[in-house]
């Protein structure tokens, strides 16, 4: 048990507790105490923000899902307002379909926008390649 006890049989546990409360150290105990505190106010404050911020960003993924629904909406909408006033052929809807996969829409999408069943997508896509 070497180290464990000093010359006057004094655990080490109690020394060190006595310097802790010694007057010379003593403010540095109490200042480790207070940044110790701050730290664990710091945790707790960054923790709550960002549970706020994950929440806020759930919301944000949850709009933008909502408005790109909206936008293939709109523009099926707008294509079938466009096919009413000018009514089109094959080589037009070729066209279109072609047009919508160059600007990344899925082909259940493009069917959706377009008014089509997806064979019918697919077929055009296949023929163009």
């Amino acid at each position: 048990m070497i180290g464990l006890f000093s010359k006057k049989s004094e655990p080490v546990g109690e020394r060190t507790m006595k310097k802790l409360f010694d007057s010379k150290s003593k403010g540095k105990a109490i200042e480790k105490e207070e940044t110790k505190d701050d730290v664990a106010i710091l945790e707790h404050t960054a923790n709550a923000i960002f549970k706020k911020l994950e929440k806020q960003i759930e919301i944000l993924e949850a709009i933008e899902a909502s408005v790109d629904a909206k936008l293939a909406t709109f523009e099926r909408l707008l294509h079938m307002a466009d096919s009413i006033n000018h009514p089109t052929g094959a080589v037009n809807r070729q066209h279109e379909v072609m047009a919508l996969t160059q600007r990344g829409l899925t082909v259940d999408e493009v069917a959706d926008v377009l008014g089509m069943q997806r064979g019918e997508v697919e077929l055009i896509l296949n023929l163009n390649k």
